[in-house]
């Protein structure tokens, strides 16, 4: 540790070490077992720093490192873009050229993001935008605050998770303000690019730690994102902004399970609330709730387990220790899919043996692995949270 906080790193050509860092998944789950609390994760990102700067970065990480360009490139050509990457020949020539895995199942871009749609004044007025701090945004009137991160999944792949995450917000009273932001820098920091990490952490930190001093809560539906606001940014930058923030970020259920009230009942309701398959209100069912590594490395993960149990009528079954496998960008890559897959059937195998009516999870990369490799669509809590309070209003009308 200290060879490498120095710069020094002697070891870094030996071969262990060098499998240590190709094979990292940066899950954090060594540092969550481990009773010593060392801290894996944090030298596997100093490692790959050092040896990007020193040898230089494959086209592979680069490439998967621009979550947000490839977000926002993908999604202002779509429907075009989703054909593309459905195309055979594309996938076999993005193998060979990027190393990006042909058999890799994609999500679909989304035309119109969420963060460009209300940018440009869009939707229903809840959101209060911001474009840098606090300024001008004084008179916004007597409703506390949030600011919503809404990450790179969010925006350009599942929309419907940003606008339901406002919603809950806004119907719980608070203002929503949705500033400027980059990548949370993730993706460059285990693809081993620093540089352009602190770029995005820098940008970010601009903007989130002068709301943070006034006293707004930063919420996210990301768990990674999350973690790089509340651990990551902490390592990286030294600085009273990364602290600040830190202490400010919440993940949503977290938030209102926390901080605001009970996610579920929601008010008015006497009960908890059921759902089914294709967001269909039904009587019972089999839940399987797959906990995020991310969620768990933040100590934040039972807020949405409490949710869950208060669902009247359905089993709740909680896969907490076992990774998907797809770690992020790790399972994109040629070199690591088998792997990747491999990692994930303990849990495939597991959750097509609890024949489950409805699979959730608050993690994209999780989503996408999980639905390649059993077949079975999967949702974010945070949708079920917003039938729960519609079944909610409607009962509260009839009586």
């Amino acid at each position: 540790m200290l060879a490498t906080r120095e710069r020094a790193l002697p070891f870094l050509g030996s071969e262990d070490v060098e499998r240590l860092t190709e094979t990292c998944f940066h899950c954090q789950n060594c540092l969550v077992a481990c009773p010593t609390k060392v801290d894996v994760p944090k030298l596997v990102l100093q490692l790959r720093a050092e040896a990007g700067a020193r040898r230089g970065l494959p086209i592979t990480n680069r490439l998967l490192g621009e979550a947000r360009l490839l977000g926002r490139v993908g999604s202002f050509t779509a429907p075009l873009s989703n054909v593309v990457m459905r195309s055979a020949l594309v996938r076999s020539v993005l193998e060979r050229v990027a190393g990006i895995d042909r058999r890799r199942e994609m999500p679909p871009f989304v035309r119109g993001t969420f963060h460009g749609k209300h940018r440009a004044g869009g939707g229903d007025g809840t959101i209060r935008s911001v474009a840098s701090g606090i300024e001008g945004d004084r008179d916004i009137g007597a409703l506390p605050r949030v600011a919503y991160f809404v990450g790179c999944f969010a925006d350009y792949y599942d929309v419907a998770v940003a606008e339901t995450a406002v919603s809950l917000l806004a119907d719980r009273g608070l203002t929503v303000l949705l500033p400027e932001q980059g990548c949370c820098g993730i993706p460059h920091l285990v693809n081993g690019n620093r540089e352009r990490a602190l770029k995005e952490i820098a940008f970010n930190l601009n903007v989130l730690a002068p709301l943070a001093a006034d006293g707004v809560d930063i919420i996210t539906t990301c768990p990674t994102c999350s973690l790089a606001l509340r651990q990551e940014y902490l390592h990286q930058w030294d600085g009273e902004e990364a602290r600040i923030v830190s202490e400010h970020t919440y993940d949503i259920l977290e938030y209102l399970e926390t901080r605001v009230g009970r996610a579920v009942p929601a008010p008015g309701s006497d009960a908890g609330q059921t759902f089914g398959k294709e967001g269909k209100i039904s009587p019972s069912g089999r839940l399987v709730f797959k906990t995020p590594c991310h969620l768990t490395a933040q100590g934040a993960a039972e807020p949405t387990k409490k949710m869950l149990a208060r669902l009247d009528g359905w089993k709740v079954i909680d896969f907490e220790d076992s990774c998907c496998g797809l770690a992020g960008t790790f399972g994109f890559k040629r070199r690591h899919f088998d792997l990747s897959m491999r990692i994930g059937e303990h849990l495939f195998r597991e959750i097509a043996r609890a024949r489950p009516d409805l699979v959730v999870t608050n993690c994209g990369m999780c989503k996408i692995q999980i639905e390649q490799g059993t077949g079975l669509a999967v949702r974010h809590p945070v949708e079920l949270m917003m039938e729960a309070a519609e079944l909610s209003s409607e009962q509260a009308v009839k009586k």
